[in-house]
């Protein structure tokens, strides 16, 4: 957590717009997604947009899920944390990107 403070906005994104495409790039070395709650949607990898809805619907999945399992298949990390704990609290996942 220290190290998404540190980096700053080159290097770190709180926007799941922004990480869930740089996560299907390899981009990704580090998730944390608050515990106990979730980000509901779909994602379109071939036009790398993501589709956030309010509340979760027919044919929606969990946007914070596939991120962790992204993540983790590219030897990156994905930790659950507290609200109290999270880098930047005003988003549910926050990243830390490779480069």
């Amino acid at each position: 957590m220290h190290q998404f403070r540190e980096l700053g906005p080159s290097r770190t994104s709180t926007s799941i717009s922004e990480i869930i495409p740089a996560i299907f790039e390899g981009k990704v070395d580090t998730l944390f997604l608050q515990n106990r709650e979730d980000v509901w949607g779909n994602y379109n990898e071939n036009m790398a947009s993501v589709d956030v809805h309010d509340q979760r619907r027919n044919g929606s999945i969990s946007l914070m899920n596939l991120a962790a399992v992204k993540v983790i298949e590219q030897n990156g990390k994905a930790y659950l944390v507290e609200d109290e704990f999270m880098p930047d609290k005003n988003s549910k996942i926050n990243a830390v990107f490779r480069y």
